[in-house]
């Protein structure tokens, strides 16, 4: 998965408005941070900035408890390459911006 912070995705809408004379119309732009990450990742990263004692962490989580299904969408590619090339680069990393979301909410 590709978790994004909104500030990123707001910013990134930025960029394209303000680099309209850069690319043609009806161009498509992915916006996205250029990181994959589990939904484990993303689950433990979230535990450990929430959760007061964090040796509770894997007993709350219970990872393996069920098995994977074998629809499950694995890895989704999306290609950022145009926003970046009109200079556009997330600010948040994952850990970044659940710390702001938690910290702001």
């Amino acid at each position: 998965r590709d978790f994004i912070y909104v500030k990123d995705v707001v910013s990134a809408y930025e960029t394209v408005l303000v680099e309209k004379n850069q690319y043609a119309s009806l161009q498509q732009f992915n916006v996205s941070s250029g990181e994959k990450h589990t939904v484990e990742e993303f689950s433990r990263a979230m535990a450990y900035e929430v959760l007061q004692d964090k040796s509770k962490v894997e007993e709350v989580l219970n990872f393996g408890a069920k098995p994977t299904s074998p629809d499950e969408i694995m890895d989704v590619s999306n290609d950022n390459s145009a926003l970046l090339r009109l200079g556009w680069h997330p600010r948040f990393s994952l850990v970044k911006g659940l710390q702001s979301m938690i910290a702001n909410s």
